[in-house]
């Protein structure tokens, strides 16, 4: 019979799971309601929504998988390998997406002498 601890970390696990899931279908249906933080170009939204996805369905995999005693094979290994740029990259090109327009919205108000 599990631990107390081990099941309560394995529910935690399976809800942050199917957040993660919900929030990368809804990025990926639709691109323009995304959050805050990955706002920018379809594309962008998208990859980070895919990343999402795939991350919360392999967590899912996993953890059914540990609660039934399995080891993680290692597919969802190299597919969590991949879901973590998919989800990494897109907020780091949105936050210099959104530097680069707060400079040059600073620069373009420099230049005005009112």
């Amino acid at each position: 019979m599990a631990e107390p601890a081990d099941t309560a970390v394995g529910v935690l696990m399976l809800v942050v799971a199917a957040g993660c899931t919900w929030l990368g279908w809804t990025s990926l249906r639709r691109p323009r309601k995304a959050p805050v933080s990955v706002q920018g170009p379809g594309g962008l939204v998208r990859a980070w929504g895919l990343g999402y996805l795939v991350l919360g369905v392999s967590l899912t995999a996993q953890e059914v998988g540990r609660t039934a005693g399995e080891e993680p094979a290692w597919p969802l290994i190299l597919i969590r390998w991949i879901a973590g740029p998919l989800v990494l990259f897109p907020l780091v090109a949105g936050a210099v997406r959104r530097w680069r327009e707060r400079r040059a919205g600073r620069v373009a108000n420099e230049g005005r002498r009112v």
